[in-house]
C-alpha cells in the first residue's frame, strides 16, 4: 500500500510539473470572472499565507474562509493577489461598515489593515519555511494486536486513544465497580 500510495503522489507531482507556467494558480485569470476560486486556487492561497491575515490573528489558514480582499460587488477578481484567508470573525469584522476599518493587499500576501484613526497595521506573508528530513521510526512497527481497542474487565478503567486513562474514565470505574459490589451484596457504602 506505501509504495502505491508513493507512485501516485509522484504521477500527481508529474501532472502538476507538466502544466503551462499561465496555469498556475497563482498566475491564472481564468477564474477572474468567478465569484468563487477553485480548489487549485483556494488551496495554493491558503498554502502562500498559512494563517488568518487579520492583525493579531494566528488561526491557521485552513480553518479559515478565503476572502476577497476587494469584493467581487465591488469590481474584485477572483485572482491570487485579490484573495486572503480570514477566520470568520475578521471575516465579519472586516465586511462591518460600523467599524471603520479597511483592507488592502498591496501585492501577494501582503495585507494592510487601515483603522478608523489612520494608523496601518501590515500582515507581511510567512518566509517560505522548507520541511525537514522525516524523524526515523524508533523500532519495528507495532503488531496488529495494538491498535485493536483492549475490552478489559467491567469496571476496569478504560484507556483513551492515548493510552491514558483520565479522570473521567477512573470515577466511572469507580462508580461501576461499587454498583457490582452493591448488586452482588458486597458493600453498601457510597463509592466515592
Amino acid at each position: 500500500p506505501a509504495r502505491e500510495l508513493l507512485r501516485r503522489v509522484l504521477r500527481a507531482l508529474a501532472k502538476e510539473r507538466a502544466r503551462p507556467a499561465e496555469e498556475h494558480p497563482a498566475r491564472t485569470h481564468a477564474e477572474a470572472g468567478n465569484r468563487f476560486p477553485s480548489t487549485r486556487l483556494r488551496d495554493w492561497v491558503t498554502a502562500r499565507d498559512r494563517t488568518c491575515r487579520a492583525p493579531g490573528c494566528s488561526l491557521d489558514a485552513t480553518r479559515c474562509d478565503t476572502d476577497h480582499t476587494l469584493a467581487v460587488t465591488d469590481h474584485g477578481h477572483t485572482l491570487a493577489e485579490n484573495l486572503g484567508p480570514l477566520c470568520r470573525r475578521d471575516h465579519r469584522f472586516k465586511h462591518d461598515p460600523d467599524t471603520g476599518w479597511t483592507v488592502q493587499q498591496t501585492r501577494r500576501g501582503r495585507f494592510e489593515w487601515i483603522s478608523p484613526t489612520g494608523r496601518i497595521h501590515v500582515r507581511e506573508p510567512e518566509r517560505y519555511q522548507p520541511l525537514g528530513d522525516p524523524i526515523a521510526r524508533a523500532g519495528p512497527p507495532p503488531a496488529l494486536d495494538e491498535y485493536r481497542p483492549r475490552r478489559g474487565r467491567p469496571g476496569e478503567p478504560r484507556p483513551n486513544k492515548h493510552g491514558i486513562a483520565t479522570w473521567a474514565s477512573l470515577d466511572t470505574s469507580s462508580y461501576l465497580r461499587h454498583r457490582a459490589a452493591t448488586l452482588t451484596g458486597q458493600t453498601d457504602e457510597p463509592p466515592f
